[in-house]
This record gives structure tokens, C-alpha cells and sequence, in this order.
């Protein structure tokens, strides 16, 4: 996998072309201290940090775009 750094405590790690079919990947964003919560979101303190480094809805929506015609 290719690793780059998304944001100061997001990391992202990207599998494609040895992992992956042709034209497909798959992206973990691992966030370092992140609690159970939806990143870019409200904080929800009783489920731990929130980031706001990141929008995970953007994040998705992008991804889908990008991938939304192959099988």
C-alpha cells in the first residue's frame, strides 16, 4: 500500500494496483486518536475525539464519483 500523511493526525492508506482489480482501490483513512464518531462531524464527547481534519462525507461522495461506472 501507498502511505501519505491526509492531514497532521490523519494518515492515509491507499491499496491499488497490487491489491486491486484493474481500475479499483480501496482507501483506509486511519486518524490518530479518533473515537467512534463520523469525522467532519459534531463532536459526540461520550464517543471520544471527533476530527474535523477531515469530511468524511466528501471524502465518500468523492471516492463514489470517481468510482461510480466501474463493476
Amino acid at each position: 500500500p501507498e502511505r501519505t500523511q491526509a492531514a497532521a493526525h490523519v494518515r492515509l492508506i491507499a491499496y491499488g494496483r497490487q491489491a486491486c482489480p484493474p481500475g479499483a482501490e480501496a482507501l483506509l483513512y486511519a486518524i490518530e486518536g479518533g473515537g467512534h464518531t463520523w469525522p467532519g462531524s459534531a463532536a459526540v464527547p461520550r464517543l471520544g475525539e471527533t476530527t474535523n481534519e477531515i469530511d468524511a462525507t466528501e471524502l465518500i461522495w468523492g471516492f463514489f464519483e470517481a468510482h461510480g461506472g466501474q463493476r
